[in-house]
């Protein structure tokens, strides 16, 4: 399994937000459209960045991992999958996201 996770750069103080996004895998592409931020179910207050994750099967070799915005801006990065690890390979010039690939930068 590869997991595939998505945070906010910034931490909101009243409850841990969920971020909605639909993930698509299709073909050697990873699409990932965030779609906004909603609320958890359960009202038990907490503090933290809104966080995405998602597991895809199978994956191993060079794939597009192409994340964007409801409003279209969109980054394209190159990630080669092994059993071991994630390497990016190629990354946008102007982010509007990144790639961490190291669970301890997490």
């Amino acid at each position: 399994m590869t997991l595939f996770a998505l945070r906010t750069v910034n931490e909101f103080t009243n409850f841990r937000y969920h971020i909605n996004v639909e993930s698509l895998l299709i073909d050697r592409s990873v699409r990932l459209i965030i779609r906004g931020l909603s609320a958890p179910q359960v009202t038990i207050p907490g503090m933290g960045p809104a966080v995405f994750e998602t597991e895809f099967e199978n994956l191993h070799g060079l794939y597009d991992v192409i994340i964007s915005k409801h409003d279209k801006k969109e980054n394209k990065f190159s990630v080669h999958i092994t059993d071991e690890k994630v390497t990016v390979e190629k990354e946008p010039r102007v982010k509007i996201s990144e790639i961490v690939t190291d669970e301890n930068d997490w």
